[in-house]
């Protein structure tokens, strides 16, 4: 009689802490992009409501880049909501961008 194994098997399904550890390494990723691209576009005379929402927008689409091509992640093979990567750590990603271009344009451009 063969004996089957009723238990699943981890390399089948994504762990709970790689999962945590992605959306850190993410998160932090973003992050760091948004102080990158506020320090670009505030060493460089950019301003407007263009650069305001190009500036945004570069940051979705580099972190898009970033877990999506780089890392090679898709999120419904991890059994993720479609865009849950996306929105981790938008929002104080924009702040961070805002506030480094604030005081970049402020410190080069008015010395």
């Amino acid at each position: 009689m063969k004996k089957t194994d009723q238990t699943t098997t981890t390399s089948d399904k994504t762990s709970e802490a790689d999962v945590t550890k992605l959306e850190d390494q993410i998160y932090w990723v973003r992050q760091a992009i948004g102080v990158l691209l506020g320090a670009i576009f505030g060493a460089t005379p950019l301003f407007g409501a263009v650069w305001v929402i190009g500036g945004v927008i570069l940051n979705y689409v580099a972190t898009w880049i970033y877990y999506a091509k780089i890392l090679d992640i898709d999120e419904l093979d991890m059994n993720m909501e479609s865009g849950h990567l996306a929105q981790l750590g938008a929002m104080p990603s924009v702040a961070l961008f805002f506030v480094i271009w604030i005081i970049t344009f402020s410190i080069t451009q008015f010395p």
